[in-house]
């Protein structure tokens, strides 16, 4: 029956939920259309969402899940760029929003994983058309060709699986079409940005056709390195990206679609490292570096980070009577190379010099009911090879910023560490989940998933130069290695539901979904004999409502949920010793309770005005976490390691609440010609980043808003658009053995484009 605190965290939300149900489903009982009215009403209310979060395409209003969905209109209209950006969109998504941020290590609802290392992989597993995406470096995208992104609530252990703990983010990208057309947009924006997008599909025979889209950006230094080695301005970003698929459609019953992306993006938005909080002081400085207090202004060595990313995908369906046989083939091929300086002053004393990447493989098979009986399911079967590999990871101290392996072995007291890792995976998993229609208005869904995972793991560090006090050599040796570390995990995970309809157009919903993150060995861990991590657990209760009320004027959606997450996985930067060098560490918490609210409306009172609302309450703490590691201030002003009790603090990632509100309103000027203006904003509270008093992101919000003239009978558009248009720039801290580091983000931005279709 469970504690009698969930008891009471569950009872408190079903009140609450079936309070706000029961008058909208009477009311809107009382004014629901006749049946001739259902065409009107098809285009003058909120326009139907249609999502997969259950493996099939389904309205979202019929899917007994909490989903966030965001359309392309929404990402041009928010300014969101990547990725990173999503949190404005999508409340209770929360990644770390600094300018530093090159992985996207995305929470949904408090859940997720905060180590950025390869091979230590997300608890928000990342599909883009239906591949599992591993990399955190890699998935820091650009949208371009996107027909909807997904974001699902709570552990998807069932359908979804690998590192679902605690949701799946959905990227699907646009299918090719059989009539041909394009569309494509130039845009220049402040500092310098130029952002080129271009897209084509059409048929290339009866049963053949393609689409491409190809994505160019560029510019956007918005910092200064006021430093006399390095001077000039950084913090853009270079990037391309090359989308194409070809779909192949001989009959009703067969289709194929074959796809391919490659991305590569070169940026030095890495400026969140650089600047010292007021008051600290990096230990660079005591070896003769210097360093610019100001905001945006840096006089260390360049940062730099370089992502290339290709991906292969197949998709074939078969229909037979009564079932659609489907295969999705994945493979992804990363390549990261990220360059550090990791003190953030002038002196050449520590920086970091990586190349890290991914090679996966997937393949998975579903069987897929299509009958029109009570009885609807799905059957699959899922099985992942990977192979993470560090190769190298330089660390480097004592050493000018450019030199060589040889050149640095021959300056006094100059040291570099090489790493060479490699962290392979091998996944096999079932699954089966079905839906039955108890009665014309009650159905109970229940579905299983075996999953196994072997991880394995096998390093091998190397030094050169001045090793130790007395000991010096001029080339590579290996000072320790490690192989054939290895470890399985098994777990047997879980989906109950059931939803009834309360009204026409109204369903609520009760579910428990256990979700499962393998154990792991922690690939920045480069001790001899490590012993991997525990798995994570989840175990996720939610009461959840759907709504469209007053002939589909407002669409109202309301989710309450309770989670009890064990053994969480945190990656903890601790202090290795080396002149102030730290490393990190992945280590269990031991336990952590999260409960809130999901609320999310959509206001459509006519067809030219949209309005939308959405927020995520939250409450996370942690129950045990006697052994937690902390950065607190010392007399040098940065940081040092202790270990400190942090059962009964916030959980990372977790901010008490977090909204956004949109709008999108079309003027008709006469004649055809319309004026479309479009708004977002996004607020969040604070939240924790670190275990450490100075480890959080403090209270901000981000603006963004376009005007877009579309001329009647000219197949051109022009818009004009900003982003942060409040202007916030430092919005936290963290600390380490190095530095206190303000975290910023890129300041307001705001710029023209001007765009083509036919």
């Amino acid at each position: 029956m469970g504690s009698p605190t969930k008891r009471r965290v569950a009872g408190r939300a079903f009140l609450f939920l079936m309070a706000t149900a029961s008058p909208l489903a009477t009311a809107y009982a009382q004014d629901a259309p006749a049946p001739q009215a259902a065409a009107a009403e098809e285009e003058r209310g909120v326009p139907d969402i249609v999502v997969t979060a259950q493996r099939r395409a389904e309205n979202l209003q019929d899917v007994p899940i909490s989903v966030a969905t965001v359309s392309p209109a929404e990402l041009q209209t928010s300014g969101v760029i990547s990725s990173l950006d999503l949190p404005r969109i999508a409340p209770g998504v929360t990644t770390s929003p600094t300018a530093a941020n090159s992985f996207f290590i995305p929470y949904i609802r408090g859940v997720g994983s905060n180590s950025p290392a390869t091979g230590n992989d997300s608890s928000i597993a990342v599909y883009i058309d239906g591949v599992y995406q591993s990399d955190k470096a890699a998935n820091v995208l650009e949208f371009n060709s996107i027909d909807r992104i997904e974001v699902l609530k709570g552990p998807q252990g069932t359908l979804f699986g690998r590192n679902a703990t605690g949701g799946a983010i959905n990227i699907v990208t646009r299918q090719p079409e059989f009539t041909f057309h394009g569309s494509g947009e130039i845009s220049y924006g402040r500092f310098d940005q130029i952002v080129g997008r271009a897209y084509l599909t059409g048929p290339i025979s009866d049963t053949l056709a393609f689409n491409v889209s190809y994505q160019h950006s560029d510019g956007g230094d918005f910092a200064t390195n006021t430093g006399t080695r390095y001077p000039g301005k950084f913090g853009g970003a270079t990037s391309n990206a090359v989308d194409a698929k070809l779909l192949w459609r001989p009959s009703d019953a067969f289709e194929m679609t074959l796809g391919a992306m490659y991305t590569k993006r070169d940026s030095t938005n890495l400026n969140s490292n650089l600047n010292p909080i007021p008051g600290t002081t990096p230990v660079g400085s005591f070896f003769g570096g210097t360093y610019d207090p100001d905001t945006y202004q840096y006089q260390g060595s360049p940062n730099l980070f370089s992502v290339e990313a290709f991906r292969a995908t197949g998709k074939m369906r078969y229909s037979l009577p009564g079932v659609d046989i489907v295969s999705i083939t994945g493979y992804v091929h990363t390549r990261d190379i990220s360059k550090l300086d990791y003190d953030g002053t002038s002196a050449d004393f520590f920086f970091f010099d990586e190349v890290q990447g991914v090679k996966d493989f997937s393949q998975e098979l579903q069987l897929l009911s299509t009958g029109k009986g009570p009885l609807q399911w799905v059957v699959g079967g899922y099985f992942f090879d990977g192979r993470a590999r560090i190769y190298p990871l330089n660390i480097v101290q004592n050493v000018p910023y450019d030199s060589t392996l040889a050149q640095a072995a021959a300056i006094p007291g100059g040291f570099i560490t090489s790493v060479q890792a490699n962290g392979p995976t091998r996944a096999y998993a079932a699954y089966g989940q079905a839906t039955y229609s108890v009665t014309d208005s009650t159905r109970v869904t229940a579905g299983l998933r075996y999953t196994s995972e072997r991880r394995g793991y096998d390093f091998s560090v190397s030094g050169i130069g001045q090793i130790a006090a007395g000991f010096y050599s001029p080339t590579l040796i290996t000072l320790v290695s490690d192989s054939g570390l290895h470890k399985t995990f098994d777990k047997l995970t879980w989906r109950l539901s059931v939803d009834q309809d309360l009204a026409p157009d109204v369903m609520g919903y009760a579910s428990w979904n256990r979700g499962f993150k393998s154990g792991t060995f922690n690939m920045n861990d480069f001790t001899p004999g490590q012993k991997p991590v525990n798995p994570e657990k989840l175990d996720a209760f939610e009461l959840g409502v759907k709504s469209r009320l007053f002939d589909r004027v407002l669409q109202l959606n309301a989710s309450a949920f309770y989670y009890d997450y064990t053994n969480i996985q945190l990656d903890i930067i601790v202090a290795s010793g080396g002149g102030g060098s730290s490393t990190t560490s992945l280590q269990n918490a031991a336990s952590e309770h999260i409960y809130g609210l999901d609320l999310d409306a959509i206001l459509q009172p006519m067809p030219n005005l949209q309005l939308r609302a959405s927020t995520t309450l939250l409450h996370a703490r942690y129950k045990s976490f006697p052994n937690a590691v902390a950065f607190v201030p010392n007399a040098f002003g940065n940081g040092d390691q202790v270990v400190v009790d942090a059962s009964g603090d916030r959980g990372l990632f977790s901010p008490d609440w977090s909204f956004t509100l949109g709008a999108d309103y079309t003027a008709e000027l006469g004649g055809g010609t319309k004026l479309i203006f479009n708004t977002s904003y996004y607020r969040t509270a604070s939240f924790k980043v670190g275990i450490g008093p100075a480890d959080r992101v403090n209270e901000y919000d981000s603006l963004g808003a376009s005007v877009t003239l579309k001329p009647a009978g000219l197949p051109v558009d022009v818009r004009v658009f900003g982003a942060n248009l409040t202007n916030r720039k430092i919005i936290g801290t963290s600390l380490s053995a190095l530095k206190g580091s303000r975290q910023e983000i890129v300041p307001l931005t705001y710029g023209v484009a001007v765009g083509f279709h036919f």
